[in-house]
């Protein structure tokens, strides 16, 4: 099966990906492989064929002391569960495998009724905003409050205020995962996206951090792929209800809007109620719901 067939039958659901869109999304995908960032495997199973990919996960590996990886995408696999543990079977050198699945993919209903040693420690809620495309009328209340953050300022405040507002995260809720993981992930991750193509916006009172919103943009194609990505957004527990994240997205919203990108994608952890209601509140619309699973070897 090539790439292109299996990206566009089991990955894509196509209620907002424009197909131009999906077509540049399967190069990256194809290129990602071609320089060996992505492993595809193909494994015959009976008269059926199962199509998944694997991705090393070096960060993890080395913070953990054992060898993890992730899969990335997995065909439909029917009805069997040896067709998962054959799966498992092939990824046998690794001790910790990372499996996220779209909840309408057929083997979230599997794994129900198949003891195969994966376990749900999350799910993810996918949304998606398409913007106007004029400006809202009056800039958000407290624009003078905003700033960019550069990785040598006031970072610390940021990582508190991750490691006080992601408690839901699956690394937390894995009882395998040492207690300074959690912290790890956010700090690295947080290092490694500002000074890569990401942007951290924060909201700030005085010297203090009250809000940050980290985000990406996608500008490569000038007809597609037009878009921005929350990767994070929270808020110093002692400033709640005082519409900081509201203001954040429409901060946000605006200089996307000002780059002439029309859509931004977030998502957010479903126990994580006060996130929901934020996006619902801002206009974002709910397309797809994502499953977590941790497979452990030992």
């Amino acid at each position: 099966m090539s790439y292109h067939k299996f990206l566009n039958e089991y990955v894509f659901d196509g209620q907002l990906i424009l197909q131009c869109d999906k077509d540049t999304i399967i190069n990256k995908y194809v290129e990602s492989v071609e320089r060996g960032e992505r492993n595809p495997v193909i494994l015959q199973h009976n008269s059926s064929e199962i199509y998944f990919s694997w991705v090393d996960q070096p960060w993890d590996s080395e913070k953990l002391g054992i060898k993890v990886n992730r899969i990335d995408f997995i065909s439909y696999i029917c009805d069997s569960a040896g067709k998962i543990s054959e799966i498992i079977s092939y990824l046998s050198g690794t001790d910790l495998i990372y499996l996220r699945l779209s909840i309408n993919h057929q083997l979230v209903g599997m794994l129900k009724h198949f003891d195969v040693g994966l376990v749900e420690y999350g799910e993810k809620i996918m949304f998606g905003l398409t913007f106007k495309d004029e400006y809202e009328e009056e800039p958000p209340v407290g624009i003078n409050n905003f700033s960019e953050l550069r990785i040598a300022d006031k970072f610390d405040q940021v990582i508190l205020i991750s490691e006080q507002a992601f408690k839901q995260n699956r690394f937390y809720r894995d009882p395998r995962f040492p207690e300074r993981f959690f912290s790890l992930v956010y700090r690295s991750w947080l290092e490694k996206f500002i000074s890569g193509s990401g942007s951290i916006l924060c909201f700030v009172e005085g010297d203090r951090i009250r809000g940050f919103l980290a985000y990406s943009r996608n500008i490569e194609n000038h007809n597609c792929l037009r878009y921005g990505f929350i990767d994070l957004i929270a808020v110093d527990r002692d400033c709640q209800h005082k519409s900081i994240a509201t203001k954040l997205i429409s901060a946000i919203r605006n200089e996307l809007i000002n780059d002439g990108i029309g859509f931004l994608y977030a998502n957010t952890d479903s126990m994580n109620q006060g996130a929901i209601n934020l996006f619902h509140r801002t206009g974002f619309r709910q397309f797809n719901v994502l499953k977590e699973y941790h497979y452990w070897k030992n």
